[in-house]
């Protein structure tokens, strides 16, 4: 059995960009529930993590609240004693991160206070899957369950990633509109309940009114298309994170460097090659950030 290779967006979040979850040759998953919630697109941003070396800026011992979520996930090998310790700066998310890890698995957490952020299990292979769809599910949501802080949660996607590993993720819905900043994903090998990976995002949602219609933020974004590769566009609203997208193109753009929580915009998709999205806020009539498909022209 080969072994499995997958590649976890930690901390999202900033595509949601953010904190989407990705998984190599996802491409030929095979659809079990799949809500339309597009976490392909990435922002130009590039995370930034930087190491601290002074260790007594570790705020508190965690020891106790590790050893509770290591239970959560099932970790069955808690007694390994190479156990790496590290602090790192989340320049992005504004935040320190702890990071622990050993042969078994890598977690993080807030060092501020204490939620769990990722988890990576690192052993290379998994059990066949044999269940049906009805009891995937059902797995997915015993995984889930025992999770903390979800209320509100619901299941937005589930997807067969290959013959051993599915890919879930659960989101606070508002109305119709699903909110990234409050995302839980993981993979998890339905056979044993096993995770594979998982991450999460405590990003809130602002509520934020809509008080401009579709014809004023065409006018707005129309701005924006005259400067692209693009000729034509279409508006929806959804709830999108804040970022800095728009700054290494559009110097002069007011940018958000630090989203403390998503706001309900207008996204006006571009019909270039790169999927441009520009958000258009729906209550100030601001540009609030953007999207695009890596390597794609603005």
């Amino acid at each position: 059995m080969k072994k499995k290779i997958l590649i976890v967006s930690l901390c999202a979040i900033i595509t949601i960009v953010w904190t989407s979850f990705a998984f190599a040759n996802f491409k030929n998953s095979e659809k079990v529930i799949k809500e339309k919630i597009d976490l392909s697109e990435t922002t130009t941003i590039e995370e930034s993590r930087v190491k601290i070396q002074t260790q007594n800026k570790v705020k508190k011992n965690y020891t106790q609240q590790v050893g509770d979520y290591l239970d959560t996930l099932n970790v069955i090998d808690k007694e390994n004693d190479l156990v790496n310790v590290e602090l790192y700066q989340n320049n992005v998310m504004s935040r320190e991160e702890l990071v622990i890890s050993n042969c078994d698995m890598i977690l993080t957490i807030n060092n501020s206070n204490g939620d769990l952020l990722s988890y990576i299990n690192q052993k290379g292979t998994y059990e066949k899957n044999t269940l049906n769809e009805t009891q995937i599910k059902e797995m997915a949501f015993k995984i889930f369950e025992k999770l903390e802080k979800t209320d509100g949660y619901e299941l937005i996607h589930l997807e067969q990633f290959d013959e051993e590993i599915y890919v879930v993720k659960f989101a606070k819905k508002y109305g119709k509109y699903i909110n990234i900043g409050e995302l839980i994903g993981f993979s998890f090998a339905p056979q044993t309940g096993e995770i594979v990976t998982l991450s999460r995002n405590y990003i809130p949602f602002a509520n934020n009114e809509i008080k401009l219609t579709e014809e004023q933020v065409k006018m707005i974004a129309n701005n924006y298309l005259e400067k692209s590769v693009g000729t034509e566009m279409k508006i929806y609203l959804n709830i999108v994170m804040p970022n800095v997208g728009l700054k290494p193109i559009l110097p002069d753009t007011r940018v958000y460097k630090e989203a403390k929580e998503t706001r309900l915009a207008y996204v006006c998709e571009f019909n270039n090659e790169a999927r441009t999205k520009i958000y258009i806020d729906c209550t100030t009539g601001e540009a609030i950030g953007m999207s695009r498909v890596l390597g794609g022209e603005f």
